[in-house]
């Protein structure tokens, strides 16, 4: 969990709004990862990330916050599911990794 709060703290201050919630079939914690795209995201902590249709991938929440982050920056863009519309702080935190 202490991992997870700490992703939340560096999205935020990347000026992305992002929210904690838990979800009670899980069992777990997760961040909102607010895409404002066509797929959600949320990080749970265990370290799997859940997307739209059952979409599902694990990420090691031990590495650095900036290799979770730089991963979440791809994660993102797909999400987009090739449309133009997201959240332009995930945009602007994608350009900062030169993630395009």
């Amino acid at each position: 969990m202490e991992k997870l709060l700490f992703l939340l703290k560096r999205l935020t201050l990347d000026g992305i709004d992002v929210s904690l919630h838990y979800h009670s079939t899980y069992d777990n914690y997760y961040i909102d990862l607010n895409t404002q795209a066509k797929s959600e995201l949320h990080l749970y902590s265990d370290g799997t990330l859940r997307g739209r249709y059952e979409y599902e991938r694990i990420f090691d929440l031990s590495e650095t916050p900036d290799e979770v982050i730089r991963d979440l920056c791809y994660e993102y863009l797909k999400a987009k599911c090739g449309r133009e519309y997201g959240n332009g702080y995930w945009q602007t935190l994608c350009e900062k990794y030169n993630i395009q």
